[in-house]
């Protein structure tokens, strides 16, 4: 028996979270339909059917932000809204709550940085001013979640490589912003408060 039936065009984006642990997860059916570039064991596919290179730009979302700026096809570094989310600004509407865990609607935001045009650099090949201009945008998107509306929460993470998860081989970040705190985080902090008023 399914506890959450669906219409099978139906996409679920919500957290949820286990009665037994607290722990909350992020479901999103959004997620499945993501291009896989190359399974493991395999070669990644060229460039040219990759739509993070040159060229393929209408293949991602709108862009959010371009370096350098303007309108010049030439570009160092582009962020994108993940067109595959496991948050979104808008969800499609809440659900109610399933009959094991409640639930919340998946409102967040979900970012990829596509750090170089290039489909074979990879990030230890940068340069020190590449890295340096990388980490710049990685806090300009952090800062501009921070300002947004239900955002508790900003991770910047990478995969790398098909067996940490990743589905396309071009170099790239994604930054993920929470509508709620992570338990091992508010712990950490609970922790780092409760050291720094016995050291005081």
């Amino acid at each position: 028996m399914s506890i959450y039936p669906l219409d099978k065009h139906e996409d679920i984006l919500e957290v949820r979270e286990c009665v037994l642990t607290g722990t909350k997860v992020i479901f999103s059916t959004e997620r499945s339909r993501r291009p896989i570039e190359y399974a493991v064991g395999q070669r990644r596919a060229p460039a040219d059917a990759c739509p993070f290179c040159p060229g393929h730009e209408h293949e991602t979302p709108p862009e959010i932000s371009r370096r350098p700026s303007g309108e010049s096809a030439q570009w160092n570094m582009r962020v994108v809204p993940n067109k595959f989310p496991a948050l979104r600004r808008e969800p499609a509407g809440a659900r109610k709550n399933g009959e094991l865990c409640p639930t919340m609607p998946g409102v967040g935001s979900h970012e990829v940085i596509i750090e170089t045009p290039d489909h074979h650099r990879k990030f230890q090949d940068f340069s020190v001013s590449e890295i340096r201009d990388a980490l710049s945008v990685y806090r300009e998107r952090l800062n501009a979640m921070r300002e947004t509306g239900g955002i508790r929460y900003t991770q910047i993470f990478k995969n790398h490589g098909p067996e940490s998860g990743a589905s396309l081989a071009h170099e790239h970040t994604q930054v993920l912003g929470l509508p709620t705190v992570p338990e091992r985080v508010t712990r950490e902090l609970e922790r780092a408060r409760t050291h720094f008023q016995k050291i005081r």
